[in-house]
């Protein structure tokens, strides 16, 4: 998880001499288990809901601090899940998850979600959630931020971008900012990558592509009414009474009249 703001010291586990000021310590935890790391460093992507990148980070605010874990699908860029709390925990890990998988309409099955090896993570409940989900576990190496640089690449934008320009007083003010500000940057933000187009106009966009060429031809015509028995149609217009005038194009007849001997 990337920490904003100073870190604090620990003590080395196993060591009586504590670390240096400023560096923090991640315990691994011998024996813990890992998911395999099946993207290594390839931020790319053929399709919406093929890799998801996940990680969090801290937001200080006067009330204490707030966690942010998010869920980025790196083919458009698109932060599809994301959740606030006052723990950093397997919950918010999860929250963030359960919303991506609705975002994308639930249909996620086969999906590789890359994150660090944090507990949130390798927690055996998000582990049951993510294999209930259909989702795919994916985590990079022990103490390597490359392995995750997606969503880290993210996390520092939205630092840079808000988290350090402004000052957040209450924890619902910055849960409205942060909410906020991620919906303007799945709809306005422009990426090269997505030839200059936001998140989710790309999605939009390449949606158009895949409909089917057959989908834009209008339906047939409807069959003709079929003729009743005889072969004649019933009349359209029903016949004038005697004194009223005829439909235009049709002269009246005259009865013709036998002359009597």
């Amino acid at each position: 998880m990337r920490s904003h703001g100073s870190s604090v010291a620990r003590r080395v586990p196993g060591s009586s001499q504590p670390p240096s000021p400023g560096v923090s310590i991640r315990r691994t935890g011998k024996g813990r288990w890992r998911a395999p790391d099946q993207v290594k460093r390839d931020f790319s992507a053929e399709r919406i809901n093929q890799r998801w990148f996940g990680d969090g980070t801290e937001i200080p605010t006067d009330q204490g601090k707030l966690y942010l874990a998010s869920v980025l699908d790196i083919y458009s860029r698109r932060i599809i899940g994301f959740a606030l709390g006052e723990h950093h925990d397997t919950a918010l890990a999860y929250s963030a998850l359960v919303m991506a998988v609705a975002v994308r309409g639930g249909a996620v099955d086969g999906v590789i979600l890359h994150t660090d090896g944090g507990s949130e993570y390798t927690a055996r409940t998000f582990q049951e959630a993510c294999a209930r989900l259909g989702v795919t576990q994916s985590m990079g190496r022990p103490g390597s931020a490359l392995d995750n640089a997606a969503i880290e690449s993210w996390h520092s934008t939205l630092t840079f971008e808000l988290l350090d320009l402004e000052h957040f007083s209450s924890n619902a003010q910055t849960r409205s900012r942060v909410a906020a500000w991620i919906d303007e940057y799945n709809r306005d933000r422009k990426h090269s990558a997505l030839g200059m187009r936001a998140p989710i106009a790309f999605e939009l966009d390449q949606q158009r592509q895949a409909v089917p060429a057959a989908a834009s031809v209008p339906p047939p015509s409807p069959p003709s009414r079929p003729s009743p028995a005889g072969g004649l149609r019933p009349a359209l217009t029903p016949a004038p009474a005697d004194g009223q005038p005829r439909p235009p194009g049709r002269p009246r007849r005259t009865p013709t009249r036998t002359r009597s001997a």
